[in-house]
């Protein structure tokens, strides 16, 4: 933010939180900081703000960023509002209109880039075994609580669709292939962010493939990423 954020810009920040990045705008020069929160934590950011004598230069407006109306325009945006799943925060959306809306021609982005990659995997059974019905399960559930589970053994159990696993968890999983990069969005080329796109993999080992890894990787700014 300090290396993007110059006295007197304006900035605009999607998702404020806690307010911890609108607080670091307003302290690296902005003129005014516009941050949007539509949740109740917005109460508690407008509290910090005032408890760090902000108040003045940073303005909240609780809503969705697509449906709020826009005192003036930006030179920079920020946004956190990129979770476990990189786009489901809606984070394309946003931004495409907040381009379109919010800022200023040349406008600068924080994050500036998102890459998201995928590797076929082979997720060991002590993972999967915590995740999906097992025999050896059933039968222990069937043991412990007199219950009848057949009908779990029988496909009707539904399958893990997400799985969210911290990184050094991944070490000891059999990857298939290097990691394919499926998008790379560069949000600084100033027109509104898209992806379409179509990756191959191909395989460079036996294994069982049972799950594909998708991580992302944030470009913060030239010096970050």
């Amino acid at each position: 933010i300090r290396e993007f954020d110059k006295p007197g810009d304006v900035v605009w920040e999607l998702g404020t939180g806690t307010g911890v990045l609108a607080v670091a705008a307003a302290k690296a020069g902005a003129r005014h900081v516009y941050t949007i929160e539509v949740g109740s934590i917005g109460k508690v950011a407008e509290a910090i703000f005032a408890d760090n004598a902000l108040s003045d230069r940073i303005t909240l407006i609780s809503g969705l960023s697509t449906q709020v109306t826009v005192p003036e325009r930006a030179d920079v945006l920020i946004s956190e509002i990129i979770g476990n799943e990189p786009l489901n925060e809606r984070v394309l959306q946003s931004t495409r209109d907040a381009i379109l809306r919010f800022l200023k021609p040349q406008a600068r982005f924080v994050p500036r880039t998102l890459r998201i990659h995928a590797v076929p995997v082979e997720v060991p059974e002590s993972v999967m075994s915590k995740l999906m019905f097992r025999e050896s399960s059933q039968a222990n559930w069937s043991e412990w609580y007199e219950i009848n589970f057949d009908s779990l053994s029988r496909g009707n159990a539904p399958e893990p669709f997400n799985i969210f696993a911290r990184p050094h968890r991944l070490k000891d999983w059999a990857r298939m292939s290097e990691p394919v990069l499926l998008s790379e969005i560069d949000f600084s080329i100033g027109h509104p962010p898209t992806v379409l796109s179509e990756s191959y993999i191909v395989a460079t080992r036996n294994a069982t493939l049972n799950g594909i890894v998708l991580y992302f990787e944030l470009g913060l700014c030239p010096a970050v990423g």
